[in-house]
């Protein structure tokens, strides 16, 4: 009796050993989360974009525009806001493996309870697919404060989200992409910052419990460019070369040098049309983007960024190749703030299993509007 609960406790110390052992090999240097999916497999990314859900109760000031179409009207546990049946409609229309917010997901000024960041994580756990955060300018605004957004999404059954080691922004991580076990793919996600005070009635206020962490000048700095730079150099020692995609709220200032020198006969005649190499979609106002003296767009490129994909301007949907990096709008999912009616939706991303490329969808909505 004794030899045989020495023998299974062998057994499970070597079990234990392998499940170690397991772990241990899936770590790869340079990236924080991997996800796995079958060989040969084209992944599809659904980009949601500037949801900027709001809670009517949460209100801090009544000066938010559209909110008609952008609140709640009775209670974030028994009326949906309007803004997530747009997600739902992109999540069913596209079937994606993984989705990815590109920022402004909430405005956080209206949700100093923290209610409408949490049903925003519930929605995107009920698709039981992996989903993936940054912050843009106004989600940091809830006087819950950063660290408790990043703690919930943490907590999630689907969703991933780390703050990164950079003393600028609070979502800076990288996605490791594998089919079959072999990696092909690295997504470097990234906190543009920009989240500030403004007055005491809007935006974060002076008293926000995690100012200190708070970056309030938009842009990615040097810091976060040598930790992408590091990333890059510990996955090429460990697999080698891997193409990669970048996802941020606010855009570089090379979007709009792309508009510019690529369509000089045609950009600033609104609606703006991007039509040339495979380009697409329309902009209704001027681009705008942080100036970095091109630091971030030649850093990116430099470990094999192909893509950029951002938000921010809520009229603007191109998809627009440039010196060999494809900058792309994700379309606007939602009402909430200044929009459209005919650039409303998500963004399909596929990657192409066998190489570097990838295509680029935009998926306008069928809904009627205003709903």
């Amino acid at each position: 009796m004794k030899r045989t609960v020495r023998l299974l406790a062998l057994v499970l110390m070597l079990a234990a050993f392998c499940v170690a052992c397991d772990k241990e090999r899936d770590k790869i240097g340079g990236i924080d989360f991997i996800l796995d999916f079958e060989a040969d497999k084209d992944v599809r990314i659904l980009q949601v974009a500037d949801t900027q859900a709001m809670l009517y109760e949460g209100i801090r000031e009544a000066r938010r525009y559209n909110v008609h179409n952008a609140f709640f009207t009775s209670g974030v546990t028994d009326t949906f806001t309007r803004v997530w049946q747009y997600v739902e409609e992109g999540v069913w229309r596209s079937a994606p493996d993984l989705i990815v917010l590109t920022g402004d997901n909430i405005y956080g000024e209206t949700d100093d309870s923290g209610v409408l960041w949490q049903e925003m994580i519930e929605l995107f756990d009920s698709f039981g697919i992996p989903w993936l955060c940054v912050f843009g300018n106004h989600d940091n605004e809830s006087g819950q404060g950063v660290l408790w957004q990043i703690e919930r999404v943490q907590a999630s059954a689907y969703g991933r989200i780390a703050r990164g080691s950079c003393t600028h922004g609070n979502s800076n991580y990288t996605v490791g992409i594998r089919l079959g076990g072999w990696l092909t793919r690295v997504l470097y996600l990234f906190d543009t910052n920009g989240c500030r005070v403004k007055t005491a009635g809007e935006s974060m206020l002076p008293t926000n419990k995690d100012i200190e962490h708070i970056t309030q000048i938009e842009g990615i700095f040097s810091d976060q460019l040598a930790w992408m730079v590091d990333c890059s150099s510990r996955i090429k020692e460990a697999e080698g070369e891997v193409p990669a995609l970048a996802f941020m709220h606010i855009p570089p200032a090379e979007a709009r040098t792309a508009a510019v020198m690529k369509y000089s006969d045609s950009y600033g005649s609104w609606p703006f049309r991007a039509d040339m190499q495979g380009d697409a979609g329309f902009a209704y106002e001027e681009y705008v983007g942080f100036n970095d003296n091109g630091m971030f767009f030649s850093t990116a490129a430099s470990i094999g960024v192909g893509g950029i994909f951002v938000g921010h301007q809520h009229n603007i949907a191109t998809s627009i190749c440039y010196n060999g990096m494809r900058i792309t709008y994700g379309l606007k999912t939602g009402t909430g703030d200044y929009h459209r009616s005919d650039l409303l939706g998500s963004t399909l991303i596929t990657l192409d299993a066998h190489s570097a490329d990838f295509s680029v969808e935009y998926l306008h909505t069928g809904l009627a509007y205003p709903i």
